[in-house]
């Protein structure tokens, strides 16, 4: 249930204010009883967020904000997408415990349980063979454990990902940067209905319509690794979005760990290191994972 109050377009309205983060609307929302109150107490913060005159309100009868967060809960509604908040049961309980968890998702799809246990599968879009093999087991032992297994719907691992999870009647959960109705690829798009229609999900902290950017792929990253209990990166190169998914974890007092590869496998420089310099823990199999992690 949302605080005192507060109606689900009222949070939506807050969040769509390119002057607000997300942990400000949370803060704005536990602080005050209504938007009533918090535009009627706080004059000066309401002008530093455009949240009166043409901001949010004009005339304090229309509200160009009020009206953009109606028009999505009817787009959401149309695209069966559900708008899931900070305070709703159905919130995942790790995420929930990160530095910056979301205060909405919007979820294509259906959640498991909150305390359901996932396990992030990352890597490089550029994969190998080996990559491909090792993910594909990993991806298989979690699923027949039954535990959910979170990605980023990317080309190369994060697909294997899914789809070796998928074969093996496992659920999956796909974290995008976009809007979830803004799937831009004929492949991500269909092993993004596949994930829906097999019972996982498809998740984003933006709303629906807005299209990917690359200052989004960070964001994104720190919501994969923070539904899981432990990141597995399988293979990346020495930079990449993997070893930020990876940092994320370990700031968020997560599992790490990393499949060894070639010292002279540029797909393995980023795994290696993060190994040599104990930031994870080798994965030398599946099940010596879940018993680390107590699964």
């Amino acid at each position: 249930m949302l605080p005192n109050s507060w109606t689900l377009q009222e949070v939506v309205a807050l969040s769509l204010s390119s002057r607000i983060t997300a942990t400000e609307v949370r803060h704005l929302v536990e602080r005050y009883s209504s938007l009533g109150e918090l535009l009627a107490n706080e004059s000066g913060l309401a002008q530093r967020y455009r949240l009166d005159g043409s901001g949010l309100f004009s005339h304090r009868e229309h509200s160009p904000l009020l009206d953009r967060a109606k028009h999505q809960l009817d787009r959401c509604a149309d695209l069966s997408v559900q708008i899931v908040h900070y305070w709703d049961d159905a919130y995942p309980s790790l995420l929930r415990e990160i530095f910056y968890p979301p205060t909405l998702l919007y979820v294509h799809g259906r959640l498991q349980p909150p305390d359901a246990a996932a396990i992030a599968i990352v890597g490089t879009r550029h994969c190998t063979e080996y990559g491909k093999m090792v993910t594909e087991q990993y991806a298989e032992c979690f699923a027949s454990a039954g535990i959910v297994v979170v990605s980023g719907l990317a080309t190369g691992i994060d697909t294997y990902a899914h789809k070796a999870t998928l074969k093996h009647g496992g659920i999956t959960y796909a974290v995008v940067a976009s809007g979830v109705d803004k799937i831009n690829t004929g492949a991500q798009y269909a092993l993004a209905q596949e994930i829906v229609t097999q019972g996982g999900a498809v998740l984003s902290e933006y709303p629906c319509g807005t299209s990917v950017q690359r200052a989004y792929f960070p964001r994104r990253n720190r919501i994969i690794s923070g539904l899981a209990c432990g990141t597995l990166v399988v293979e990346s190169g020495e930079r990449g979005g993997s070893l930020i998914t990876a940092q994320f974890a370990l700031d968020q007092s997560r599992e790490l760990f990393a499949v060894p590869g070639s010292i002279l496998a540029p797909t393995s420089e980023g795994t290696n290191l993060l190994i040599a310099q104990q930031k994870a823990q080798a994965a030398v199999s599946p099940e010596l994972l879940l018993a680390e992690l107590g699964v």
